[in-house]
């Protein structure tokens, strides 16, 4: 007998670089970002912090829903992401809080010259005709190894904690379409997406999933889409306003006991938030996702473009 899980994935929030209320400026002098003559726009490097950093990305011609009854439509987007590789920015606002709304908007593109170092990948990976989730807080340390055994069907809500009101701000739903090994990636590496072996799989020395034994019982996992005529992954985002672009992420109150999340501030980043042998039990917490999306404005972002080879800001 099957049994589904829905997992609630905690990871870092913050825009980069920092933002100075008292002086009213960016860290100007941050580490990986080149800033323009005005300091209104730049290009963030590939991130080499300590941290990984969320941003807030525009996605051109991307497929999304704005109904769940609705046929899929083409537009550009904007949405909260990891793309840890390169990406131009521009300044949109400047007295945004940190978890509260954006203070760039990126333009993300690879970088094939780029032979610096590069500290982390991009996970989960959310552009082309699939998601993918590869290995974030899949460690053999981590006391909890649900992440590594997941049926199709299983949920991963991917997001970061907001402590000042309680809030777990969503900017990923990944729904398992399917768990490959270790060597059934090796046996079809051939078959991957490019970008993602290159952001993320294969990256550099440091990040060598495929190669290393320690990564052996990872679960290297495939995302459905809406293309499979069920519960799919999605990005909640909004139809891009050149005039107001900027917006927060999916909020949801971790005391709503119905989605039954971890309490904000407990250290820890990852909870088994329900299991079950019924489908339709993971059906209907999919559903209150979706529909919470949609009454919060958002459009479900179902089918990123890969990120181009050259920068390209042209909006």
């Amino acid at each position: 007998m099957k049994e589904y899980k829905i997992i609630q994935l905690s990871h870092p929030g913050k825009e980069h670089p920092g933002y100075s209320k008292s002086t009213g400026q960016f860290a100007k002098s941050s580490l990986g970002i080149n800033w323009s003559s005005d300091f209104l726009s730049g290009t963030r490097m590939w991130n080499n912090l300590i941290q990984h950093k969320r941003k807030f990305i525009f996605s051109k011609d991307a497929k999304y829903l704005d109904s769940l009854d609705g046929k899929v439509k083409t537009g550009d987007i904007t949405f909260w992401g990891e793309w840890e590789p390169h990406s131009n920015f521009k300044i949109i606002r400047k007295d945004a809080k940190d978890f509260f709304g954006p203070r760039m908007l990126h333009f993300p593109f690879y970088d094939e010259r780029y032979t610096g170092s590069k500290r982390h990948t991009t996970d989960p990976y959310v552009y082309g005709d699939n998601f993918w989730y590869t290995h974030c807080k899949q460690s053999t340390k981590s006391p909890n190894q649900a992440l590594k055994h997941l049926d199709n069907n299983s949920i991963i809500l991917m997001g970061s904690e907001r402590n000042k009101d309680k809030k777990f701000l969503v900017d990923t739903v990944f729904v398992v379409k399917k768990k490959h090994s270790q060597k059934e990636m090796i046996e079809n590496y051939r078959k991957l997406p490019s970008l993602l072996v290159k952001v993320n799989l294969e990256m550099d020395a440091s990040h060598l999933l495929l190669r290393d034994n320690k990564h052996s019982d990872f679960g290297f996992y495939m995302g459905k889409n809406y293309k499979d005529n069920d519960i799919f992954s999605f990005v909640p985002a909004k139809i891009y306003n050149n005039e107001n672009p900027g917006h927060e992420r999916l909020v949801l109150d971790t005391n709503d006991k119905f989605y039954n999340l971890q309490r904000t501030g407990s250290g820890s980043v990852q909870k088994l938030v329900l299991k079950t042998s019924s489908l339709s039990d993971v059906d209907n917490y999919w559903m209150h996702l979706a529909n919470e999306a949609f009454n919060q404005g958002f459009v479900l972002g179902v089918q990123l473009p890969e990120p181009p080879n050259e920068a390209n800001t042209n909006i």
